[in-house]
C-alpha cells in the first residue's frame, strides 16, 4: 500500500501539499492550528504517505493533552474537518489504511475525517451519527435531490430579497466590528442556553488576526446598526460557516438569510459547508431552508485500553 511513510514538522511541506490540493478546507491549514494552539495547548506533526502508485498524501496531526499521566490525544481535526490532503483524492481503502497506521503509531487517535476527497462515495442527503450540512454550488448532484433542494430554497430567496428591499446591507467586517460581534454573541449565548461551547473574547481576537485570502467576518447592517454576523473560513473551493450571531429583535429583517446568500454568490466557492448544528433543531431547519443537505461524516476514534477505562471511570 505505502512505499514510504515519514513524519515532518516542516510547515513548508504542509503548505506545499495545501497549494496543490483541490479539496482542502481551512480547518486543515497551519493558520487554523495557530488559532487553537494556545486554547488547547497543542503541538503538531505531519505524516507524509507515499503510495506504491506514486500518489502522495499528508495528514496533519494535532497533539492535545488529555489528563495528567495519560499523555496526549492525536487529533485528526480541531473544531472542523481533518484527514489527508494531496494533489489527488485518496479512495476509502487508502484513507482507512492511513488511519490504521496512525492508530498503531499514536494509540489514542480521534477526529472527523473530511468527506470532500470522496464525495462520489458519500451518501449525500442521508444523516448518520455525525453529519454536517452542505450546499453544493457547482457540483453535480442527484436530480431528485436537486428538486428537493430548489423547493426549500424558494422561501429563503424571498427572505433574502425582502431584506435587500427594506435596506439590509452586507459587508466584510472590520476593526470595531469584532467588538460588536462579540456583544451579539453574548446575547445569542443567553438565547441558546448551554447547548453550545462558549468561546472567550481572546479566541475571537486571535481569529481577527489570522491570515486568510478572503474576509473571515461578514456583518449585516440595518438602519446603521450591525444586527447579524458570521465567521466564514474559505480555502480554495470550500467555504465553511463556522460561527454566526444575530440580534433577536431584528430576526424579521431576514438579515441572517441575506448573509448566507452573499456567500453563496461568491464565484470561487463550490462547496458551502454550514457545519453541525449543536443539536439545535431550529438551526438545522434554517440551514435546510437555504438548500443545504446532510453530508455524513466519518468520526475515527481509537483509544488504548487504559485510556478507554479512564474515560469510562470519568463518565
Amino acid at each position: 500500500m505505502f512505499k514510504r511513510i515519514r513524519e515532518s514538522t516542516d510547515v513548508r511541506v504542509w503548505l506545499d501539499y495545501l497549494a496543490h490540493c483541490p479539496y482542502a478546507t481551512y480547518s486543515q491549514t497551519p493558520e487554523w492550528y495557530l488559532i487553537w494552539k494556545d486554547y488547547y495547548r497543542l503541538s503538531w506533526v505531519g505524516v507524509e504517505f507515499v503510495c506504491l502508485s506514486g500518489e502522495r498524501f499528508f495528514v496533519p496531526i494535532f497533539f492535545k493533552p488529555y489528563a495528567k499521566g495519560l499523555g496526549k490525544v492525536a487529533m485528526l481535526s480541531l473544531q472542523g474537518l481533518g484527514g489527508a490532503i494531496g494533489e489527488s483524492s485518496p479512495d476509502l481503502i487508502t484513507q482507512y489504511a492511513m488511519l490504521k497506521w496512525l492508530e498503531r503509531r499514536y494509540s489514542n487517535v480521534e477526529g472527523l475525517v473530511s468527506p470532500y476527497p470522496c464525495l462520489e462515495e458519500t451518501r449525500l442527503g442521508r444523516k448518520g451519527p455525525y453529519y454536517t450540512h452542505v450546499i453544493l454550488l457547482k457540483e453535480n448532484i442527484d436530480e431528485q435531490l436537486k428538486k428537493r433542494v430548489r423547493k426549500k430554497q424558494k422561501q429563503s430567496l424571498r427572505q433574502a430579497n425582502k431584506a435587500e428591499r427594506i435596506g439590509v446591507t452586507v459587508r466584510p467586517g472590520t476593526g470595531r466590528d469584532w467588538e460588536r460581534y462579540f456583544t451579539l454573541y453574548q446575547l445569542s449565548q443567553k438565547r441558546w442556553g448551554q447547548t453550545t461551547q462558549a468561546y472567550p473574547l481572546q479566541t475571537f481576537k486571535k481569529i481577527a488576526r489570522c491570515q486568510a485570502d478572503y474576509p473571515v467576518m461578514w456583518v449585516a447592517e440595518y438602519e446603521k446598526k450591525v444586527v447579524a454576523g458570521m465567521l466564514c473560513f474559505m480555502h480554495q473551493k470550500h467555504a465553511c460557516y463556522w460561527h454566526g450571531v444575530a440580534h433577536h429583535d431584528y430576526f424579521y429583517t431576514g438579515a441572517n438569510t441575506l448573509l448566507h446568500h452573499q456567500i453563496m454568490a461568491l464565484e470561487t466557492i463550490s462547496w458551502y459547508d454550514l457545519n453541525a448544528s449543536a443539536g439545535l433543531d431550529s438551526v438545522e431547519r434554517f440551514k435546510e431552508s437555504l438548500g443545504a443537505v446532510p453530508l455524513p461524516l466519518w468520526k475515527f476514534t481509537r483509544h488504548a485500553f487504559f485510556f478507554q477505562n479512564y474515560q469510562h471511570f470519568r463518565a
